[in-house]
């Protein structure tokens, strides 16, 4: 178990990207009475093209397990008056000053954009603070001219727009939501939830299969709740996204009673003994599987339901591949508050951007394509993760509704999932506001709440603690998030020129 956790550093940073077409070309006509000729040039100008890539193109001594640089050098070859530069972060003095690690990444970008050398594409794990430091290209008229853009799925598609403009695309994502033993219910003839449970269902099927007992034959329902507060009120009200946020009112909705129902539920579950992970303490969990360790009991096949990222996957695929864990496992996403209500599922995307100001920014657009939504260039990824020895998995699923990557990535790359598959196809997404919103990170955890009290530490002690009543707070956390988020927008207009 040691081995398969040890790897997530590694294959968390270990997920790629692909996409295509050529320069410019030219096309005369020669008519005759009888007859016509059309004949096609490509005009074929030398092109550079410096791309930052964040960690997944690795060092250049790894970069041959990463799929992303093989899709950029699959891109030169499609393009060959095109030569990508990939640049990466140097390694610096860490701060003791007794060695080195790798510079961050928006430090990195920043000195980049101090000194005029800023790339032509990036990459960024947080697509809002390169928003808010002006580094983003406007790529409206591109992205609208591409048939395939359209494609996208639209709420994925969407999360890069900002005042009907679009300024990134994500290439990758991961889901949140619950992984399923299901060699256990099948065993305790239990049926296990599907795509489209309800949380009814899901409690229900999970108090049914549990079993406590001392000598370390027990079986837990699940882990849990995790983000509960952060994604389940959008279950019960589709207005809704990532912690209560109504898009159309602008607003945190944090004094609603899905919002308080989502809170006294999250502090329900983590607080019952009777078939929940997170409740045990670590002498309960030594007396019933013979180890404190947290981790136990999913990895040794003794709990039904396990919330995490859907990078799991990938670590159980391997798990199972090299006889660490011998049962049936699939992703069934996140439960929806009633059975009528349309099933959502939260994600946290990764994302492409092209530079500002960039001085080829046609063929800029062709590049963050092909490293991210292109169907063919996914399928290639796919291809090289696959069959090339050594290679990096890519977990990361579909960007868009297109039947080559489907096929690429749920016939060819990892069949026999039908519920993650369902999850996926489904469509409909929302996303963890980190990743998303200019402002949140600070109207979320860092800003205070009261003098020497952050947001963070409020929201800790209502949603994790149940310390605070969320009724005596909500109406004045609500005021600081919305107006913090106003204030953000308001800069994010002047910075990227928006008139009114």
């Amino acid at each position: 178990m040691k081995k398969i956790l040890g790897l997530l550093l590694v294959l968390f940073g270990a997920i790629s990207f692909v996409g295509c077409t050529d320069e410019t070309t030219t096309t005369g006509t020669t008519a005759g009475t009888d007859s016509s000729t059309t004949t096609a040039t490509t005009t074929q100008e030398p092109i550079t093209l410096r791309f930052a890539c964040w960690r997944d193109c690795g060092s250049e001594t790894t970069q041959e397990r990463y799929p992303l640089y093989h899709a950029v050098q699959k891109f030169e070859e499609l393009h060959p008056n095109v030569t990508v530069e990939i640049l990466r972060a140097p390694m610096v003095p860490n701060e003791e000053q007794t060695g080195t690690v790798e510079q961050p990444w928006h430090d990195y970008l920043a000195s980049l954009a101090a000194t005029n050398a800023f790339p032509d594409v990036y990459n960024t794990f947080n697509m809002p603070s390169a928003l808010l430091l002006g580094w983003a290209e406007d790529f409206t008229a591109l992205a609208e001219a591409d048939e395939e853009f359209s494609l996208v799925y639209e709420d994925i598609r969407n999360s890069g727009k900002f005042f009907d403009n679009y300024y990134a695309v994500a290439y990758m994502y991961e889901f949140f939501g619950y992984f399923i033993n299901k060699t256990l219910f099948d065993d305790a003839n239990v049926d296990y939830p599907e795509f489209g449970f309800t949380m009814e269902e899901m409690l229900d099927a999970s108090k049914a299969i549990a079993r406590l007992q001392e000598g370390g034959n027990s079986i837990l329902g699940m882990s849990g709740p995790a983000e509960l507060f952060n994604y389940y009120p959008a279950q019960l009200n589709p207005d809704y996204g990532w912690y209560a946020w109504d898009e159309e009112a602008q607003s945190f909705e944090v004094d609603s009673p899905e919002f308080a129902q989502a809170v006294a539920l999250n502090l329900q579950i983590r607080n019952d003994k009777t078939h929940v992970n997170d409740a045990l303490t670590p002498e309960e969990r030594a007396m019933y599987f013979g180890t404190n360790d947290w981790w136990y009991p999913w990895w040794n096949g003794q709990m039904g339901l396990h919330f995490d990222f859907s990078i799991m996957m990938s670590y159980l695929i391997n798990a199972r591949d090299i006889g660490d864990i011998t049962f049936d496992f699939d992703f069934i996403g996140v439960p929806k508050g009633d059975a009528e209500a349309i099933t959502r599922t939260p994600i946290k995307p990764t994302y492409m951007m092209i530079g500002k100001n960039t001085d080829h920014q046609e063929m800029a657009y062709e590049l963050m394509k092909w490293l991210s939504f292109d169907p063919e260039g996914y399928a290639y990824r796919l291809q090289v993760s696959r069959t090339e020895e050594d290679v990096f998995p890519i977990i990361s699923p579909p960007l868009t509704t297109d039947d080559v990557a489907h096929t690429a990535f749920f016939v060819d790359t990892y069949p026999g999932y039908p519920q993650w598959q369902a999850v996926i196809e489904n469509g409909h997404f929302y996303f963890d506001a980190w990743a998303v919103m200019p402002g949140f990170i600070e109207a979320r955890w860092e800003m205070l709440y009261q003098e020497d009290i952050t947001m963070a530490m409020i929201n800790d002690q209502i949603g994790n603690l149940g310390t605070q009543n969320i009724g005596d707070h909500a109406a004045e956390i609500k005021r600081l998030m919305n107006a913090k988020i106003a204030e953000t927008y308001e800069e994010l207009e002047t910075i990227l020129g928006i008139q009114d």
